[in-house]
């Protein structure tokens, strides 16, 4: 019986038709995949520097006086706008992430505040006292408190605390971190800095710690500052701004406490001038860019989460006057230093 038995040259033929047909298959598998998650190359949303200049918010980059004049040209009150339809885009260019802020709210930002701290005089305001989530603008806090243990006596810049476990383990998925670790001894120099410029929720952790014993009691003596300061809307859950029921503040508030930390801690409040923190061989830099782009700025303090968007308390002097300003529930990060200045 004969059994048929293809040549060497006709294997090979079958071989490089066997190939390209599993090639197609994976490249049509992986495309699919693509188009199912909005991220294939013919996508609209991702088709390159064109489709971003079509995508800028109309109130994105805008000045805090250019939206006050458009308020007294008689935008309606804050009632009307919420009633109003959002926002639209022609097209968006939005990693994943601001596109579950989108999800998250109709307008950017969704509040701010510019406030001359001299007198008090509010010069512009958008829902300033809505309370909402204010990220890790609740590190301002937290350095405040700080700063009044350390005028105390209790605490000094060279002081070094232990890190416990649970600091470490308090950073949370994906939180910021000095990237501390259990057991090492830290200055408390060191973890403002790493509070201030690192962003650190560890950090946090153990200031909170080497102030109050432990978190909780420290979150008490922040909430008691925050009465004093007439924060009226803010409740603090936490002493490093991670999402939790109930943590809130409004732009007015974190102003009114911007304008306490100038007025009570003039020289502590330097530290948020500092660009960049090297620890443990690890060089951070911070996210506010203003302090970049604006001489004029020192301050103050960045926060970012799914809950708050992209939030920035900002302070620049110019000509001897002041202003601080807070941006909340931004699009992104450059976002809300344009919409700061």
């Amino acid at each position: 019986m004969l059994v048929y038995s293809p040549q060497p040259w006709r294997k090979a033929r079958i071989r490089r038709k066997k190939r390209w047909i599993l090639w197609i298959f994976v490249g049509v598998f992986v495309y699919g995949v693509l188009a199912w998650r909005g991220a294939a190359p013919c996508h609209p949303e991702r088709s390159g520097s064109d489709a971003k200049d079509l995508s800028t918010n109309r109130n994105a980059g805008r000045s805090f006086a250019l939206r006050a004049q458009d308020d007294k040209r008689g935008a309606g009150d804050d009632k009307a706008e919420e009633s109003a339809e959002p926002n639209t885009f022609a097209v968006s260019t939005a990693p994943p992430f601001q596109n579950v802020l989108e999800s998250k709210a109709t307008q950017w930002p969704r509040a701010w505040i510019l406030l001359d701290p001299a007198g008090s005089a509010v010069l512009a305001q958008h829902k300033a006292d809505v309370p909402m989530a204010p990220a890790s603008t609740t590190k301002v806090m937290t350095l405040y408190v700080l700063a009044q243990a350390m005028r105390q006596g209790t605490l000094a810049p060279h002081t070094r605390v232990p890190v416990s476990p649970q600091a470490v383990k308090s950073v949370g998925e994906g939180g910021s971190r000095m990237w501390l670790r259990a057991g090492q001894h830290v200055s408390m120099r060191d973890l403002a800095l790493g509070l201030t410029v690192h962003s650190g929720n560890d950090a946090a952790f153990v200031i909170a710690e080497a102030v109050a014993g432990g978190e909780q009691a420290f979150v008490k003596r922040m909430n008691a500052h925050a009465v004093r300061l007439g924060m009226t809307r803010t409740q603090f859950r936490n002493a490093s701004g991670l999402p939790q029921a109930g943590h809130v503040s409004t732009a007015r508030d974190l102003a009114r406490l911007t304008q306490a930390f100038l007025a009570d801690f003039p020289e502590e409040y330097k530290i948020f001038k500092e660009k960049c923190f090297t620890f443990a061989g690890r060089k951070e830099c911070t996210k506010n860019f203003l302090l970049w782009q604006d001489a004029s700025a020192d301050g103050v303090k960045t926060g970012l989460s799914i809950e708050a968007g992209y939030c920035l308390i900002a302070s620049a002097t110019r000509q001897g006057t002041r202003l601080i300003s807070v941006v909340l529930g931004s699009r992104g990060e450059q976002d809300r230093v344009d919409q700061s200045k």
